[in-house]
């Protein structure tokens, strides 16, 4: 006959993640809505080494309005047997994209009190399922348990990966950290720190700061209170008058 029958079942499936084309890349882990065990963004994946903590790592929710989302990996508890390295892995870059012209930004917080730290390693893999061809690049640390941002250059990257991930070792003490706002862009120059204001007098001042890196050319902005727009000028040494 002509007829048909019902539909049988409805299947959900998901496609296999694409390589990153588009720079810059983010991730804040806010499409995560429950705190349930490996519940990871899509296309995020983990590695976990250990025979302990297995449930870890997982996209925890509700830390703070400005995080509502985020990483959360618990450590290992002084040499615990059983306990491995943890692997957080991004999505893989498009062959086009060279990672050494790369830097990796995000916030970072010691998940727990002292003499709990957050360790982490920023570094490069090839594949995501060995973890022996993880490269570092960087190591960071905090004992903080309020969010600071950290910059990563992967300038000195020489590797062939494309997967950048950051990995959790098993120390001698407690290590866990909460992780959020990651964006991955083209490495900028390094941002001068400790601006300082001496000598200043009814008509100006002496402005000095720390080199972010090798550079020899500044610029410095400066208005008066009652001005609506910053001035700008290029100058070549430090301090600067």
């Amino acid at each position: 006959s002509n007829t048909a029958s019902h539909w049988s079942t409805i299947s959900t499936f998901r496609t296999d993640c694409g390589p990153v084309t588009t720079i810059p890349y983010t991730m804040n882990f806010d499409q995560n809505n429950n705190s349930s065990f490996h519940n990871l963004p899509s296309c995020i994946s983990y590695l976990n080494e250990g025979t302990s903590g297995t449930n870890y790592p997982y996209a925890n929710y509700n830390y703070s309005a400005s995080h509502s989302h985020y990483y959360y990996v618990h450590g290992n508890v002084e040499n615990q047997d059983g306990w491995g390295d943890q692997y957080l892995l991004l999505p893989s870059f498009d062959a086009t994209i060279q990672m050494n012209q790369l830097q990796v930004s995000f916030y970072l917080a010691d998940a727990f009190s002292s003499p709990c730290v957050a360790q982490v390693e920023v570094g490069v893999m090839s594949s995501t399922t060995d973890t022996a061809s993880f490269i570092p690049v960087q190591t960071v640390n905090t004992t903080s348990q309020s969010y600071s941002q950290f910059t990563v250059s992967l300038a000195n990257y020489t590797g062939t990966g494309s997967i950048i991930a950051f990995r959790l070792k098993k120390i001698a003490v407690h290590n866990a950290y909460n992780l959020d706002d990651i964006v991955v862009d083209y490495i900028t120059c390094t941002t001068p720190t400790g601006l300082a204001v001496s000598n200043v007098t009814a008509t100006g001042a002496n402005l000095s700061w720390t080199a972010g890196s090798q550079e020899t050319q500044w610029t410095v902005a400066y208005k008066t209170l009652a001005d609506a727009n910053f001035t700008e000028t290029s100058v070549y040494t430090t301090p600067a008058e």
